[in-house]
């Protein structure tokens, strides 16, 4: 059985990953890539010039559209395959 995952780790990663994170808006997409540089929320919020809940709101949206569970998922999506 294959799943998405076996997929990005048989060389369809990169595509896979740009088609998944175009799925994200602006805002979506750059707190996503701030939590992939480790940053933590109230980081990503003063970044941003956001407050945390937005972040929040912004990572849940990232999460549903990119059907991944937390940072290091939204975080693996942003790493070279």
């Amino acid at each position: 059985r294959h799943t998405r995952y076996s997929l990005q780790s048989r060389g369809l990663g990169d595509v896979y990953k740009r088609q998944v994170l175009a799925k994200l808006s602006k805002r979506e997409y750059q707190a996503a890539a701030l939590v992939a540089e480790g940053l933590h929320n109230r980081e990503v919020a003063q970044r941003l010039d956001i407050t945390e809940r937005t972040v929040k709101a912004h990572l849940s949206s990232a999460y549903a559209k990119t059907s991944t569970q937390s940072r290091l998922g939204l975080a693996r999506l942003f790493s070279t395959a």
